[in-house]
């Protein structure tokens, strides 16, 4: 199988200290080794992730994305009692609130432009539960890319997660649902740490299921070595050590405690024989203990040291304590750390549990410890005195070397990407069916009425025809409303087949007459999507689904990123305003600029649903052609040596034509034999005397025009993503472009970037632009080309919004 693109989603990630940080670590690091292309994608860390000392080596073939997260009382975690107090609340209401409430989850919101851009090109994503946050985002990503084969992996379980045990039933039900509607309806594959989990997970969410384990990733000649040695007592003292951190009374050493100072009040153990040492950050149940006369001698607090040096403590100790809970939600539990006790070599004593819980399977196939349940009080004596006399769990110890070195994260890593390889070839004629299969059972093609100011000549309106032309794959049914006239897309769209109608209102005005046609229209063609485009036509698609009282899904359209919002109309940034106020009522708002979607949600808008999806190009049409454009220089009067810098846009404030001009003249005092050839309606009212400005006006010719381009300008002072940066790359003709919603990134190392509404800027750019030899000016061309094709290529859109429809309809 050719090399695999794998995203793994993981809020646990180096350098948080925590043993859930080494099972998607490990992944990287082997699958990498492996020859396969890893991206992790994480969030930076806050200060209730500390400690945050892990330092494990860098992987450098894997490709880390940490994304911060904003939290507005984040800062206020820097007084210890404020920390204090949120510690308390989060005890004391724990049962209540839902997991949702994790402030870790608020890192989806700044995960989504990226992930959005990511899930296009990848073959496997692997999210890995929790917070919950992680499988969101898998989910969102699989709803992008129907053909991802999508992972939902558990370390721990969420909606039947023990720590839930005690919470309402309301409260389990609603989660429980939350659950179902993400890795029941998505989810490819199950991983869970444990056969209790796969089998939980199995009933609950009907999928398949996988187990893999946790383990420990210690070089194996070294595990191997040191559990082929002969075990037996370290220290003059009987040390037994605990590392991790406790977080609730479930899991307490008592039992042991009472254990050895019955064992000393009954004089079978001199006093202060054994010492049992805790490291840890979390522990304010022992140091509750440890207060107390009785236990006083016998607990030793170390607090929290790093991994290297807890390794090499466990190593030192005579035996190594885990601390179960016997309740039933808890018999899959086998945490990560208790693979590194394995590793250790040291015999293992588990404390609490029942006979059929995973951990005591484990610790039969390995043989290194034993377990004791509560009523065990004496055998745990005895097992005790004889341990600290040198025999005991010493003489017990008996470990299986192949089934130890079996829970090497790299052997388990191993046969995780050989499991995912087998069923991603199964996975790929299921995927290629899925959608029409649910076409079939809705027993009619879905409808979609799109609802758009204009029809016009413009970027929103070109995108839309270029998006839908093809009826988005066949598979949608597209009604197109214009809120105006039919301008010049709405008879192409005609010779298309595709249904369109004109409200003919004026720009400006509300005319009650239209909305009543706008009703009739929605009744008559009953949609199941009101698609609405752009913020006039967002408000109309809003008031199309009022008024039509119906059970129609809603989706806007945002194309435009907020620059110069305090210089728009008013009537603009009225329609804006009130959209921020009705936004959490779309079931999806779809952006196509990561920064218009951020600024948007800094006005108000709801992140709830929001996704991006780029612009899409049809690189057939928009393509090099040496001998068109040698042909179209001829008709122009212009000579092969000129030098050709494009505009094409319209003329208004937006699209900021003065300043161009006025780069242009300072050019043009540099260099003889150039000109700028303008293309649009409205653009001869920007007065400019120079007479190498050439205007052509409106043209329907301009994926021909484009190609006797040298270069291409923007001067824009607002955009979201411009359609002409596209277009122009993907015909081969490198830009030049103002820093305005996502043109940076669109042009990237293939032009040029200028400051919005700067002259001088961008003369600097353009003559930076001319003076680049012919053989770098191609390559520009050839990569400009190329990065259109991977990342922005049409079908991949249409692919894009075709599966966010199906996902409102499922």
């Amino acid at each position: 199988m050719k090399k695999l693109k794998i995203v793994i989603i993981s809020y646990s990630w180096p350098p948080r200290n925590a043993i859930s940080v080494h099972r998607p670590y490990s992944w990287a690091r082997y699958w990498s080794e492996q020859g396969h292309d890893v991206t992790v994608l994480t969030a930076k860390k806050q200060i209730f992730d500390s400690p945050l000392d892990l330092d494990l080596p860098h992987l450098k073939n894997v490709n880390v994305i940490e994304l911060p997260y904003y939290l507005f009382w984040s800062p206020l975690l820097k007084f210890p009692f404020i920390e204090k107090i949120g510690k308390w609340f989060k005890k004391k209401f724990s049962n209540y609130l839902e997991p949702s409430y994790d402030p870790r989850n608020y890192w989806y919101y700044s995960t989504s432009p990226i992930f959005s851009k990511i899930a296009r090109n990848v073959d496997v994503v692997i999210s890995t539960y929790g917070p919950e946050v992680s499988h969101s985002i898998g989910c969102k990503m699989k709803i992008l890319n129907p053909l991802i084969y999508w992972i939902a992996d558990y370390r721990d379980l969420w909606s039947e997660n023990p720590g839930l045990d005690d919470a309402p039933k309301k409260l389990k039900n609603k989660i429980k649902m939350r659950e179902k509607e993400t890795v029941s309806k998505y989810a490819d594959l199950i991983t869970a740490v444990s056969d209790d989990h796969c089998e939980r997970l199995s009933k609950l969410l009907k999928k398949p299921t996988l187990k893999i384990t946790n383990g420990f990733d210690i070089d194996e000649h070294v595990v191997k070595n040191d559990i082929s040695k002969k075990n037996s007592k370290l220290n003059k003292k009987l040390k037994i050590l605990f590392t991790g951190n406790i977080y609730s009374k479930e899991f307490s050493p008592v039992i042991l405690l009472n254990s050895i100072v019955n064992l000393i009040n009954k004089k079978k153990i001199p006093k202060n024989s054994i010492v049992l040492e805790f490291y840890g950050a979390r522990h304010d149940h022992i140091k509750n203990l440890s207060l107390k006369p009785k236990y006083q001698n016998l607990i030793q607090l170390k607090g929290h040291i790093n991994r290297s040096k807890i390794l090499e403590k466990q190593k030192k100790a005579d035996i190594l304590v885990l601390y179960l809970s016997s309740k039933d939600i808890s018999r899959g539990v086998v945490t990560g750390k208790f693979y590194e006790y394995m590793a250790a070599a040291r015999p293992i004593l588990c404390i609490g549990g029942r006979p059929d819980f995973d951990i005591v399977r484990i610790l039969k196939l390995t043989k290194i410890g034993l377990i004791f349940h509560k009523n065990n009080n004496e055998k745990l004596e005895d097992l005790i005195c004889s341990s600290y006399y040198g025999e005991g769990i010493f003489k017990k110890y008996k470990p299986n070397k192949n089934k130890v070195l079996s829970f090497s994260r790299k052997r388990i890593s191993k046969f995780f990407l050989s499991e995912i390889k087998k069923r991603l070839l199964k996975n790929k004629k299921v995927s290629s069916t899925k959608f029409s299969t649910i076409l079939t059972s809705n027993k009619k093609i879905p409808k979609v009425v799109h609802i758009i100011t204009g029809l016009e000549k413009g970027g929103a309106e070109r995108f839309l025809y270029n998006l839908i032309n093809k009826n988005l794959n066949n598979q949608l049914n597209n009604t197109v409303i214009s809120l105006m006239s039919e301008g010049y897309y709405g008879s192409l769209l005609k010779k298309k087949k595709i249904k369109v109608f004109n409200l003919n209102m004026s720009r400006g005005s509300i005319d009650f007459s239209a909305l009543r046609k706008l009703r009739e229209i929605l009744i008559k063609q009953k949609p199941d999507i009101i698609q609405g485009w752009m913020y006039h036509g967002n408000l109309a698609a809003l008031l199309g689904k009022i008024m039509v009282n119906r059970k129609l899904k809603l989706s806007w359209s945002v194309r435009l990123s907020l620059e110069i919002f305090d210089r728009m109309k008013l009537s603009t940034r009225f329609a804006i305003k009130l959209g921020s106020l009705f936004s959490r009522i779309p079931d999806l708002i779809i952006y196509n600029s990561i920064r218009s979607l951020n600024q948007h949600r800094d006005l108000g808008y709801s992140a709830y649903h929001d996704f991006y999806i780029p612009n899409g190009f049809d690189t057939d049409k928009w393509k090099p052609d040496k001998n068109v454009k040698l042909k179209l220089r001829n008709t122009l009067g212009l000579s092969k040596s000129t030098k050709i810098i494009g505009y094409v846009g319209r003329g208004d404030d937006q699209k900021d034509l003065p300043t161009l001009f006025k780069a242009f003249d300072k050019i043009c005092k540099i260099y003889k034999n150039i000109f700028l050839v303008a293309i649009g309606r409205n653009l001869k009212k920007y007065s400019t005397n120079n007479k190498n400005v050439i205007f052509l006006g409106q043209r329907s010719d301009i994926d021909d025009l484009m190609k006797c381009f040298d270069l291409l300008c923007l001067s824009s002072k607002a955009e979201g993503f411009p359609n002409v940066i596209g277009e122009a790359m993907s015909t081969g003709v490198p830009c030049i472009t103002t820093d305005v919603g996502d043109a940076k990134d669109i042009v990237g190392k293939t032009g040029w970037v200028s400051m919005p509404n700067n002259p001088k800027s961008l003369a600097y750019c353009l003559d930076a632009a001319l003076k680049t030899s012919k053989s770098e000016l191609e390559y520009h061309a050839k990569i400009a080309r190329n990065k259109i094709i991977d990342q922005f290529h049409i079908k991949d859109i249409r692919k894009q919004f075709t599966s966010l429809y199906k996902s409102m309809l499922d």
